[in-house]
Order: structure tokens, then C-alpha cells, then sequence
């Protein structure tokens, strides 16, 4: 309790720091350029990301584990992930996935947490083709090279990682549980990085999903009047959703924003703009999160054996815990 308390102070100073570089540089008032039309384009273009998200769950589900979701869990899922991503910090989101796997389709908890471990190695692929890519086209072979060399190999250094942890040496209770939890997970994830159709489908819905949030940090940009680069927003696409994978504080307020100013000065840009873009592309994500979200996880407490969201947040803080 006392480090959830904590990790929301922490928030409360990123994010003032954040409205500090916006409020410095009077951005705001580029709230005042939106129109009706740039608003409802980033609420497409966000549901779009969204659905993505559920066909990629979907086709991965039955395809490996011959798991069918309904149409409704199908479409809400993700935005029931962010939401407890943003409750719970870390592994809100992920524990939600495999909680929800486990007790509305009897789904083991391993092959969920495999799903998500398949998942980011073929998000670190992409984003290290990409990194490399590039630092090759900017003739730089220092952090970015070694950077996106890294993410390449990442499935390898997983691999690499479960092998060191099966030779340590001891017959302890606790440590033999872990080698049997952490090797299922591993093994699961490698059987689904050797199904060449998986692969690429995954591969695909990922590269489009990236395509469509690069393409809303461009919208987003136009429509405050800021002169983005083009490999900039694919940065920005890209480290958003990396900092989606671990969040350090509940909801990643203040980092995210932070972190895109960064690199908008990296860049020859300035702070506010970062905060700028980030602040407004999660607000919207958060519109969809606090109602669909809490929407779905209301409909889905039976499977929960809760009867209300008081009792469902019990049971998955045990989960948490387990």
C-alpha cells in the first residue's frame, strides 16, 4: 500500500514538471487550433489501434490454444487492459490478460503470459529493423546500432537468460517453482516464434498498428501547428509503446510526456511539444479506457467470482501477489 502511495506522488511531481515545459511555453493555447474534425480523426484512429489489438488476440488465441473469444471480449479486452494498466502499475495490464484468460476460458496462465512475451519480442524486432535501419541511414553505428541490435536479438537473449536460470544450482521449493513457471513461459513463447504464419500475420497487424500510431502523432502534430519530422513520430510511436510495456507509475503520467519532450529535443524540438502531443493523444486514450474499460470489466465480474468491483480488485491484488 505504502509503494502505491508512493508511485502516485511520484506521478503528481512528473506531471507538474510536464505542465511546467507546457505551460512555460504557452502551448496550450495550441488547444484552441483543434477543430471537431482533427478531435474525431484521433478517436478513429485510436479505436482503430485498439481493434488491432483485438484481431491480433484474436487470430493468436485460436490459431494456438484453439481459444475463441466472443465478439464482445474480442473489441473490449485491450481497453480493459490499459485500464488496469493504469490501476496497477507494471503489470496491471498484463495481469488483467491473464486473469481474465484464465478465468472466463480456463486458459493456463502460462500460455497467456507467453502471448505476452511473443508479442513484445515481435514488437523489440520491428522497432530494433527500425533503429538499426536508421542509424545506418544517419551513418551514427554508436547506441542507436547497438540499441536496435539488442531488440533484434531479443528472442535469443530471452532464450539465453531461461538457460542460465535452469543451471542454477538447488532443489528449494521456491527456486524450482520459479524454473518451472519461468521455463513453460519461455518454451510457449518459442513454440510461438516458430509458427512461420503466426509470425507473419503478427508481424503484419504489428507493422500497421505502429504505422497507424505514427500516423496519429502526425495527425496530432498538423493539428497544433508543429513542424514534426516524419522519423520522429515513428520514434515517438515506437517509445510508446515500449513505456506501455513497464509502467513505473500508474498510468506512465508525467514519464510518457517527458520522455516524448526528450526526444523532441533530441531532435531539434522543444519539451512543450513533446507534452504537448503525448498529453493530448492520451486523453483521448483515456476517454475510451474509463468508459469502455470500466464497462467491460463491470459485464465480465461473474467470471471474476466477484460481485462488485470492490471485490473483483480483492480478487486480483491476490492475484498479484501469487
Amino acid at each position: 500500500m505504502k509503494s502505491n502511495w508512493l508511485k502516485t506522488l511520484l506521478a503528481l511531481v512528473l506531471i507538474g514538471f510536464a505542465l511546467y515545459f507546457l505551460n512555460k511555453g504557452h502551448y496550450w493555447t495550441n488547444f484552441t487550433n483543434l477543430s471537431w474534425l482533427d478531435i474525431l480523426i484521433s478517436f478513429l484512429l485510436c479505436f482503430l489501434i485498439f481493434l488491432l489489438t483485438s484481431w491480433r488476440n484474436r487470430y493468436v488465441l485460436e490459431r494456438q490454444y484453439n481459444v475463441k473469444l466472443s465478439l464482445f471480449d474480442q473489441i473490449t479486452l485491450p481497453i480493459a487492459m490499459n485500464l488496469w494498466g493504469l490501476v496497477l502499475p507494471i503489470q496491471g495490464s498484463v495481469l488483467y490478460f491473464i486473469f481474465f484468460l484464465k478465468n472466463k476460458y480456463q486458459m493456463r496462465a502460462a500460455h497467456g503470459t507467453a502471448i505476452v512475451l511473443y508479442t513484445y519480442l515481435i514488437n523489440f524486432i520491428i522497432a530494433g529493423l527500425f533503429l538499426l535501419g536508421y542509424a545506418i541511414f544517419l551513418k551514427q553505428f554508436g547506441g542507436l546500432a547497438l540499441t536496435g541490435l539488442i531488440f533484434i536479438f531479443s528472442p535469443l537473449i530471452v532464450f539465453l537468460l531461461n538457460l542460465l536460470l535452469q543451471k542454477i544450482p538447488g532443489n528449494w521449493q521456491f527456486l524450482v517453482k520459479v524454473k518451472q513457471i519461468i521455463g513453460s513461459i519461455q518454451s510457449s513463447s518459442q513454440d510461438l516464434l516458430k509458427d512461420p504464419k503466426t509470425n507473419l500475420i503478427v508481424t503484419a497487424q504489428t507493422i500497421l498498428r505502429l504505422a497507424l500510431r505514427s500516423l496519429w502523432y502526425y495527425a496530432a502534430a498538423m493539428a497544433f501547428g508543429l513542424d514534426v519530422a516524419i522519423p520522429v513520430v515513428i520514434i515517438l510511436a515506437l517509445v510508446n509503446d515500449f513505456t506501455s510495456i513497464i509502467r513505473l507509475v500508474p498510468g506512465n503520467f508525467g514519464v510518457d510526456e517527458l520522455i516524448s519532450g526528450s526526444i523532441l529535443i533530441a531532435f531539434g524540438g522543444q519539451m512543450g511539444e513533446g507534452v504537448l502531443l503525448t498529453l493530448f493523444i492520451k486523453s483521448v486514450t483515456l476517454v475510451y479506457t474509463f468508459s469502455i474499460g470500466i464497462w467491460a470489466t463491470l459485464v465480465n465480474l461473474p467470471y471474476f467470482g466477484a460481485k462488485n468491483l470492490s471485490a473483483f480488485w480483492q480478487n486480483l491484488r491476490k492475484e498479484e501477489n501469487a
